[in-house]
């Protein structure tokens, strides 16, 4: 009997934990031909997904996921690796960093962390902001930040 095949690999990158995920199908066989000799070999078809997460900030990049796949995946993730279920659940858990408030406020935009003591200070690490469509003035922006206790 055979049956699906999946293998995790890790590896460190600085503050980051990234996994490759290598998974493939049932393994299934083909004829093939060499010279004027037939024989048949097994064959197993070997896709590979990534997952990279920094602490610093926060941050689960996932590539090669179906997108309707990357919440289960998140999930598991902050359940597995982080032991903190339900780490991604919020209701603005895929923008989490936003710069449409900087965008609403313009010039008078401050960072208010009142709601909590321990934050001393905000720093932006990046920032990013793409233009939709040609011509409109519709645009995303986003950026990721670290809260400094």
């Amino acid at each position: 009997m055979s049956c699906g095949y999946c293998r995790v690999g890790d590896y460190d990158d600085d503050d980051e934990i990234n996994l490759v995920v290598s998974h493939g199908s049932m393994v299934s066989t083909m004829p093939v031909v060499e010279g004027q000799v037939e024989r048949v070999i097994s064959v197993r078809q070997i896709s590979h997904a990534v997952l990279r997460y920094s602490e610093n900030t926060g941050m689960l990049r996932l590539a090669r996921i179906r997108k309707a796949h990357q919440p289960e995946i998140a999930e598991l993730f902050a359940s597995i690796i982080l032991d903190r279920p339900g780490f991604f659940d919020g209701d603005d858990a895929q923008d989490l960093y936003t710069l449409r408030p900087v965008e609403l406020a313009g010039p008078s935009f401050a960072f208010d962390a009142a709601y909590d003591p321990l934050i001393d200070k905000v720093l932006i690490i990046e920032a990013a902001a793409d233009l939709m469509a040609p011509g409109k003035k519709e645009y995303s922006a986003s950026a990721t930040g670290r809260w400094h206790p």
